[in-house]
């Protein structure tokens, strides 16, 4: 959707790099754990060459996103506004996926990969959410003034 609206108005303004870095960092590990685990893919009619093909177009589109954003548009990247970093999330995420993951694999690096990228996504918005709430407080004082 950012990606549609980027095409729509020409400006990526009021998206979090670090959020997109956290959904880069889910779209590539869920893709390897699937591409590597066919036990992580759910049992349905869809296919499983729709789940990899959802996984690696994911992680193109936040790529592209973040070319955007640190290329094209960084005189429109609000950095003073994302100010909480990534780092946290995965350095949490793979604490947590060390110490509570469940054992859908025989090869453990593989659960830990699965886990991981899931304890991610969970907290991937949190950058986007903080960044959200520091630009209303600075337009409410402006308006303020």
């Amino acid at each position: 959707m950012i990606l549609v609206l980027y095409f729509q108005t020409k400006s990526i303004s009021g998206v979090s790099l670090h959020s997109l870095i956290c959904y880069l960092v889910v779209y590539i590990f869920r893709a390897v754990a699937i591409t590597l685990e066919p036990g992580f893919l759910p049992e349905d009619a869809s296919g499983d060459w729709f789940y990899h093909a959802m996984e690696f177009s994911g992680a193109v589109i936040c790529i592209v996103l973040i070319v955007l954003l640190l290329k094209t548009q960084q005189y429109e990247y609000e950095s003073h506004f994302d100010t909480f970093k990534c780092y946290f999330i995965i350095i949490f995420a793979l604490i947590a996926a060390l110490v509570v993951r469940p054992r859908l694999s025989r090869v453990p690096w593989m659960n830990l990969t699965w886990t991981f990228a899931f304890y991610v996504e969970t907290f991937a918005i949190v950058p986007q959410m903080m960044f959200f709430v520091k630009k209303v407080r600075w337009v409410v004082k402006n308006r303020e003034e």
